[in-house]
């Protein structure tokens, strides 16, 4: 028969082992979290010196001579030239900023077609009706 104590000592085994379990993937997480701040770091400091390096060469070449030398598109060295006076590369399309489309209403029905009743089973938005949104007066 299985006493008291020996459940609470399986049950503290059982404990350490998930303990121990948990703090490894913690302090798992935790190395390559730190590993990817200081990539990130060491990467801004590359991209600075990268877009230094471009602006002096664009001084003295094109951009797709500076391409062709190095065996990089020139829309890449673009990019990089972009990155140092704080425009945008070509063709970086910025959506945040579009305007929203007005919605479009549904097509007037033909002349002499008969109007739904709004009885209709056919379902909700199915009995002509258009919906207009509110606007707020302010």
């Amino acid at each position: 028969m299985t006493t008291a104590q020996e459940i609470r000592a399986r049950v503290a085994h059982a404990d350490q082992a998930r303990i121990e379990q948990r703090s490894n993937a913690a302090a798992a997480v935790y190395e390559f979290a730190e590993r990817r701040d200081r990539l990130r770091a060491e990467l801004a400091q590359v991209e600075q010196q990268l877009t230094v390096a471009v602006t002096a060469a664009s001084a003295v070449m094109t951009v797709q001579e500076l391409g062709e030398f190095i065996g990089r598109p020139s829309r890449e060295v673009n990019h990089w030239l972009a990155m140092t006076t704080g425009r945008r590369s070509p063709r970086t399309a910025d959506t945040s900023r579009r305007r929203a489309s007005k919605p479009q209403q549904p097509a007037p029905a033909p002349s002499g077609s008969a109007p739904r009743s709004s009885g209709s089973s056919s379902g909700p938005g199915q009995d002509g009706a258009v919906f207009t949104p509110a606007t707020s007066v302010g």
